[in-house]
């Protein structure tokens, strides 16, 4: 028996409460990273060593979860794209964040790295999928609400970290990009050997 589209659309709804609980977390755990970055860095942790102890540990056990539940490992071709992947987003991405907040205020930080979004617009653009002008519409409010919440903060920086983060939120748009279509294995999966 086929299923209607309105049959299906009914098994996706997910209550008010989830939605509410998904965004809560989101924005408590995104919302608090550079601050958390910015207290690990005050405690001494030098900033790559601190992004890959990170992703170790969380690799590491996201993986060996996986393999147990039968999940299995990435191809060796996947394991090409996932290091790509994980040199872009991670190391470069995350890795220069952690370098940038050395000299940079987390608000700053927060301000800049919110500018990734708007960059994954113009390289989606220049890979040939334009978005809208709602979806630009949309980018655009996301990026002047980050900055209108960061307005009276400490918004500082030295050029070197302000280029740092600026490198981390290209490297973070283009690897998000470059990813589309590329053979990878499932979702979480990815998510570990990005991190390995």
């Amino acid at each position: 028996m086929a299923t209607s589209p309105a049959s299906t659309a009914a098994s996706l709804t997910v209550p008010a409460s989830g939605v509410a609980l998904a965004l809560g977390s989101l924005y408590l755990i995104w919302g608090s990273t550079y601050l958390a970055i910015r207290f690990a860095l005050e405690g001494g942790f030098p900033p790559f060593l601190l992004g890959g102890i990170r992703f170790l540990v969380a690799g590491g056990l996201l993986f060996a979860f996986l393999r147990w539940r039968g999940v299995p490992a990435p191809s060796r071709g996947q394991w090409a794209n996932l290091a790509v992947m994980g040199g872009l987003l991670l190391g470069c991405g995350n890795g220069l964040v952690n370098y940038g907040e050395l000299s940079v205020s987390s608000g700053m930080t927060a301000v800049i790295v919110s500018s990734s979004a708007l960059w994954m617009g113009v390289f989606a653009a220049l890979r040939g999928e334009r978005p809208t002008a709602m979806e630009w519409t949309g980018l655009i409010i996301g990026f002047l609400g980050v900055l209108w919440l960061s307005a009276g903060g400490d918004l500082a920086g030295t050029p070197l970290g302000l280029a740092a983060l600026l490198g981390a939120s290209l490297a973070w748009s283009f690897g998000s990009i470059w990813s589309r279509g590329r053979d990878l294995p499932s979702p979480f999966m990815a998510a570990a050997g990005q991190m390995l």
